[in-house]
């Protein structure tokens, strides 16, 4: 079982595929690290200059590996990547709504202190990641859909 650290590039099998994902943090959310998950999934592993690029498709996202590590199913590409063009993050969003049109949104810092609530969220804020952890079942379902957070059904 595999150690992931920031600066790996990790990819987790499932469905016969490959899903890739650049840890940008260490553990900060219930097990789970931030992430930028790449829209890019493949039949074989890629090697890492195929999968990371700056401007590369993709999303923010805290995700727990701990499923895909116990199944083996989680595998280092490579270590010590630069996460400089990817570790933007500065903020966070997150709402109480499972369904339809939230009524509001708390918009937290990268250190997950609420800063304040709001109703309408502004085109900056559409795309800030959710203050939510998944797993990497989730997260394989996310790329599959090529989801945003900008697409979140919710705003």
């Amino acid at each position: 079982m595999i150690r992931p650290g920031v600066g790996d590039v990790v990819a987790v099998s499932a469905r016969g595929k490959y899903y890739y994902a650049l840890l940008l943090s260490k553990v900060r959310l219930f097990g789970g690290h931030l992430v930028y998950v790449f829209h890019q999934p493949s039949m074989q592993q890629l090697p890492v200059d195929q999968i990371v690029s700056p401007g590369a498709s993709g999303f923010h996202e805290i995700v727990d590996f701990i499923w895909a590590k116990r199944e083996n199913r989680l595998s280092r590409i490579a270590s010590k990547v630069d996460i400089t063009p990817f570790n933007t993050i500065r903020h966070f969003k997150n709402t109480f709504a499972l369904k339809g049109k939230a009524d509001f949104w708390w918009i937290y810092d990268e250190s997950f202190n609420r800063i304040r609530r709001t109703e309408l969220l502004t085109p900056g804020e559409m795309a800030y990641p959710l203050f939510h952890r998944i797993d990497d079942v989730v997260m394989c379902d996310l790329v599959d859909q090529e989801w945003t957070p900008a697409k979140d059904d919710r705003i």
